[in-house]
């Protein structure tokens, strides 16, 4: 080869798309008010979408609600149980193209409903991370900010 002078190859361009196959969404539902007890499955309603062809597990996902601000959950809430819902119940696979919406309370049985009490009036914002059973992929929601209102 070192009698053959210096050349390149060069290929045609490749694309490659990159696709969320899995979404996750928090809605607000209503404000919380100010010293009340309140549960999550009164204030979010949690949306996962899947977005690709093959069928996606849900079940023993992990969902977890992270408050962002002021000064995270700490700081802003009297009483606090863990933000960190685990979907227990035994479910069927997410088809391709399907959503599924977990609102009210009885939805929010499967992911232990956590109970908080806010502490001061103004919002706070949260994301939820979804973590799928056996799958390195996590997947977080926009921020979502949530009204304190008082009473």
């Amino acid at each position: 080869m070192g009698a053959v002078p210096a050349f390149e190859l060069v290929s045609a361009p490749v694309r490659f798309d990159v696709v969320r196959t899995m979404d996750i969404r928090l809605v607000a539902k209503k404000p919380v008010r100010l010293g009340t007890e309140t549960t999550l499955s009164e204030v979010l309603e949690l949306v996962i979408e899947n977005r690709g062809t093959d069928p996606r597990p849900v079940s023993g996902a992990e969902v977890t609600i992270q408050v962002l601000q002021p000064g995270g959950a700490t700081a802003f809430f009297s009483s606090l149980e863990r933000i960190a819902p685990r979907i227990e119940r035994k479910q069927p696979p997410l088809a391709g193209g399907a959503r599924r919406t977990w609102a009210g309370a009885k939805a929010w049985a499967e992911l232990s409903d956590v109970r908080l009490t806010v502490a001061r009036p103004g919002s706070f914002t949260v994301v939820a991370h979804w973590a799928p059973t056996g799958q390195q992929a996590r997947y977080r929601s926009a921020p979502l900010r949530i009204d304190v209102r008082g009473e």
